[in-house]
């Protein structure tokens, strides 16, 4: 099994700059001010629905990142943070893309679709990174 860790960078909030953290899988959420909170995208299970229309199901690691993101967006509510959530993420699987499809969850639970920002033209982790802190 592979070692869990948390990496952190907190900009300075004067400056407006975005707070970025990443989660690892079994990691906590570490006690940061969220300006804003990245989700990166990730492959995506797709399923026929009823009339042929396709049908995207969140499970494994883009599920634990859109859960990880609700998690974190409610906790900095709850400190009474002003933020945002990005869905980093444009590969398409069977024609639904990333981003959109891991917004759609977020919104779902809870997340306004005011604050979610979609990056919809990474195909790669660093490009999702690159694009996310642009």
């Amino acid at each position: 099994m592979a070692e869990s860790r948390d990496t952190a960078q907190e900009s300075d909030p004067s400056t407006g700059l975005v707070t970025l953290f990443a989660m690892v899988e079994g990691s906590s959420l570490p006690e940061l001010p969220a300006h804003a909170i990245v989700a990166l995208g990730c492959r995506l299970h797709v399923t026929a629905g009823a009339g042929d229309a396709a049908r995207f199901v969140l499970t494994g690691a883009a599920l634990r990142r859109a859960e990880g993101a609700v998690a974190a967006y409610r906790a900095a509510c709850e400190r009474g943070e002003p933020t945002f959530v990005m869905v980093s993420g444009g590969r398409a699987w069977a024609g639904l893309v990333e981003a959109d499809a891991m917004a759609e969850h977020m919104v779902g639970r809870g997340v306004p679709v005011s604050h979610v920002v979609r990056e919809r033209t990474s195909h790669s982790t660093r490009e999702n990174a690159r694009y996310a802190g642009a």
